[in-house]
C-alpha cells in the first residue's frame, strides 16, 4: 500500500511523501516495540504470546479503510453541484 501510494503522487513531491510517511512509520514502530517486547516478557505460555498483537495488526486496516472510503465519499459529493 505505501509504494502503490507512492506512485499515486506528481512526481516533484514523491520523495518527500515517501520521505515523510517512512519517517512517521517508524516511529510509531519505535514507540511500539518496547510494548510489545514487555507484553511478551511478561506473559507466560510461550505459544500465543504474540497473538494479539498479530490480531491488531491483521485488524487495524478496517478503520483505515473506512477512513478513505468516508474521505473518498465527502470529496465526491463536493465536486457534485
Amino acid at each position: 500500500m505505501f509504494y502503490a501510494f507512492a506512485q499515486d503522487i506528481s512526481p516533484g513531491h514523491t520523495s518527500k511523501c515517501v520521505g515523510l510517511i517512512g519517517a512517521f512509520v517508524w516511529f510509531i514502530n519505535s514507540r511500539l516495540h518496547p510494548l510489545v517486547g514487555q507484553f511478551a516478557d511478561t506473559h507466560a505460555p510461550a505459544m500465543g504470546k504474540f497473538a494479539p498483537m498479530i490480531l491488531v495488526a491483521g485488524v487495524l486496516p478496517l478503520p483505515g479503510r473506512a477512513f478513505c472510503a468516508d474521505l473518498a465519499g465527502e470529496a465526491r459529493s463536493r465536486r457534485k453541484p
